[in-house]
């Protein structure tokens, strides 16, 4: 017992116990005021709409660059599927740099790397540089991909996370299936396929300055937490308020201006312990038996929406322009988006009382949801003579919405895991971000072979090709959701069991080495 005072929130939540409870340093990211912790998360979904906003880049232009590049559509693929190989390898190495020198300087240089593969993307001439140019982005997109759930967990308390979760999720969902239908019409009215990058290079004008001023780093030790003492800083200035209308708005001063800025140096003050459990985490986190279950129910529905995506081009081209062609992810970007929305709101709930019926549930909506998109649009685009682009656009809607039920999965269940087996609140969040980091990984390198894998079937057998691929998911996701609701329903204890024994081996030996660190939450 460390014989600190509980703390509660203020205004509405007054009576709210603060989870995870505070430190007594103002510089906890859990002790910055509100308009803070917004600005530092709106900064990072800045960068994170551009990061969405790439990966889906080339839907509307495959076939035309095919040509213009003089290579397969295979190769175009790859376009896509390379720099997700390589975002799924500096995701995982970006949650371990960030354990070791924290999330500030892992962010700035992804940023670096983002920034040059778009400028260079905007001047690529041939199949080569325009390669180079996007293994550059995916080195960046780790970061965005695999920390910001991290950083969530870092500034807000358990009261002001899900709407900040939620606004994640949409965003992300959005800004991936959402540009390409304004993009196809872009490309087509240009006649280029760099004005896509050209138009998303004007806003790293915002995200550049937002995350080097407005994301400080937000890690922050909190072994010693038990025993920390009262902070001994005075206050440094009297601040000014100012009115405008209804809102009482704060002024900083100048010194107040200057303690920020030096609170914003590329480098950050937190170093982490480097030893071979820290630098394990992160692994750790990705084999953990329910990471690699939620991986084996979300990839082929994940996977599967990713690779119809890029063939869509391929198959349409000689009826379709580019713009028609992004139009057919109308439907997706819909259905995604609302999924998303609706999904993140069931999570507030599902969280508190998420129980092996509504996994089970969960899993078999989802697989029936996805099951009928993949199955039926493959179907479609091979045995219709007249094709209807807008139901092919319904029946993508359907995966997308199979996707996302899925992909809600994951949250509630690694937390009913993580809180089964971890030995305090900040532990049970660290790992909570780390097996959702890992199932990240999984999914972006299942994505990127099943990219080049249905691409690589399209072109040699065209629609017969897709058809082979969608019925080969499509029954496989059916039998993979059997098995493992299966071993949920009946080893679910045994399983939680299993990601203590591998996540919990490193928080025993923190408790050696750091002393007491358990809250009284």
């Amino acid at each position: 017992m460390t014989g600190r005072t509980i703390k509660y929130g203020s205004g509405r939540y007054a009576t709210t116990e603060l989870s995870p409870q505070p430190s007594d340093d103002e510089d906890d990211p859990l002790n910055w005021p509100l308009w803070k912790k917004d600005l530092n998360l709106f900064a990072l979904l800045v960068t994170v709409c551009l990061v969405s906003a790439m990966k889906t880049a080339f839907i509307p232009v495959a076939a035309k660059l095919a040509i213009q590049f003089q290579v397969s559509h295979t190769a175009i693929a790859s376009l896509t599927a390379v720099p997700l190989i390589f975002s799924s390898i500096t995701g995982l190495a970006s949650v371990t740099a960030s354990k070791i020198w924290g999330k500030r300087p892992v962010y700035l240089l992804s940023m670096v790397f983002l920034f040059i593969g778009s400028l260079w993307n905007m001047r690529s001439t041939t199949f080569g540089t325009t390669l180079g140019a996007r293994i550059f982005q995916g080195i960046g997109w780790g970061a965005f991909d695999t920390l910001i759930l991290s950083s969530i967990h870092d500034t807000y308390f358990g009261h002001q996370r899900n709407p900040r979760l939620a606004a994640y999720d949409i965003l992300q969902a959005a800004t991936a299936w959402g540009p390409p239908l304004l993009s196809g019409v872009a490309m087509r009215n240009a006649g280029r396929f760099e004005i896509h990058f050209e138009i998303l290079n004007t806003f790293f004008i915002v995200a550049i300055p937002l995350l080097a001023f407005a994301a400080p780093e937000t890690a922050y030790d909190r072994w010693f937490i038990g025993n920390a003492l009262p902070s001994a800083r005075t206050p440094t200035s009297t601040t000014a308020r100012r009115s405008i209308g209804k809102f009482n708005l704060h002024v900083p001063n100048t010194h107040e201006a200057r303690q920020y800025l030096r609170t914003m140096k590329p480098i950050s003050s937190f170093r982490g312990f480097v030893d071979n459990r820290t630098l394990l985490q992160g692994p750790r986190a990705l084999i953990a038996p329910t990471t690699a279950l939620l991986a084996l129910a979300t990839f082929l529905p994940y996977s599967a929406l990713w690779a119809i995506a890029h063939v869509v081009s391929p198959l349409t081209a000689a009826i379709l322009d580019e713009a028609q062609i992004g139009s057919l992810l109308l439907a997706p970007f819909i259905c995604g988006v609302s999924a998303a929305a609706l999904f993140a709101f069931w999570r507030r709930k599902a969280r508190k009382d998420f129980t092996l019926l509504n996994l089970v549930a969960a899993l078999g909506v989802g697989t029936v949801l996805a099951a009928i998109g993949i199955l039926s649009f493959g179907l479609e685009i091979h045995g219709s003579r007249n094709i209807s682009f807008k139901l092919l656009s319904v029946l993508a809607g359907f995966l997308a919405v199979g996707v996302y039920v899925l992909n809600a999965l994951a949250r509630p269940v690694i937390y009913r895991s993580a809180q089964y087996t971890s030995s305090n609140l900040h532990v049970c969040l660290r790992n909570v971000a780390d097996m959702d980091a890992g199932l990240v990984c999984w999914k972006n390198l299942f994505a990127a072979f099943f990219i080049l894998g249905v691409a690589s079937a399209v072109e040699a057998r065209r629609s017969a090709g897709l058809r082979s691929s969608v019925i080969g998911i499509g029954v496989s996701q059916i039998f993979v959701a059997l098995f493992v609701g299966t071993v949920w329903w009946f080893m679910d204890e045994r399983l939680r069991r299993l990601d203590g024994r591998v996540m919990g081996l490193v928080d025993l030996d923190m408790l050696k080495r750091a002393g007491s660190f358990f809250d009284e939450d």
